[in-house]
């Protein structure tokens, strides 16, 4: 053991005193693109903002950019549950978060944090008409992650989904019913009333009397 552990032909320091021979440099580098990569990989899968409003950004970037399940895994179990049902029960052909919320806040606007507590906080963002929106983020305790939730946001929604449903099938029923009418009032049209009007009646028939015949002037012509 002379300090040196031979590697692909490459001989390296294990006491970090004496310089490596050819091609140390090229396991040193490939070895600290390992670790970077590495490191990226895991930062990707399971990193997780500390603090609300990162959380809320990133959300909202990862929906804008189209990855709408990455996106989701900051939503709260609840506002998750909510945002599948509507899109299964309604056929939607974007998220339902769109309508709901993101497409009303400014994109460019940074949240600003209101009120902060161990499992609550608020958020405030700017919205597309220059108001401001109150966020909610929520998390079980003061260690877990923080989670958005848009449960509210997603139940008007949803009212406003049943209530233009509601309507689309009053509107499908009343081309139904005048549709029926039409048919009916031309059938109406077609037929022929024989009936005499109400309250015509014919004057009742009168009866003749008989003629008499006058016997007495004849008997006395006849007698001599």
């Amino acid at each position: 053991m002379n300090g040196f552990t031979h590697i692909e032909g490459a001989e390296i320091s294990l006491h970090g005193s004496r310089p490596c021979k050819t091609g140390c440099g090229k396991i040193r580098a490939a070895t600290t693109l390992f670790v970077l990569v590495t490191g990226i990989l895991q930062w990707g899968c399971e990193f997780v903002p500390s603090r609300p409003e990162a959380v809320f950004m990133l959300y909202r970037e990862r929906m804008k950019s189209g990855y709408v399940a990455e996106g989701r895994k900051f939503l709260s179990e609840e506002s998750k549950a909510l945002a599948l049902n509507l899109t299964s029960q309604f056929k939607l052909e974007h998220p339902p978060e769109d309508s709901a919320l993101l497409n009303i806040l400014d994109p460019q606007s940074s949240p600003i944090v209101t009120m902060s507590e161990d499992t609550f906080a608020l958020l405030q963002v700017r919205t597309m008409k220059g108001g401001l929106r109150l966020i909610r983020v929520v998390r079980e305790t003061a260690k877990s992650p923080w989670k958005i939730n848009i449960v509210e946001e997603l139940r008007s929604f949803e009212a406003f989904l049943e209530a233009q449903s509601a309507l689309d099938m009053m509107r499908e029923k009343a081309g139904e019913y005048a549709a029926s009418w039409r048919a009916f009032s031309d059938q109406m049209d077609r037929m022929t009333v024989t009936e005499e009007p109400p309250g015509k009646t014919q004057p009742p028939k009168q009866i003749k009397k008989p003629k008499l015949q006058k016997f007495d002037k004849r008997r006395k012509s006849d007698t001599p």
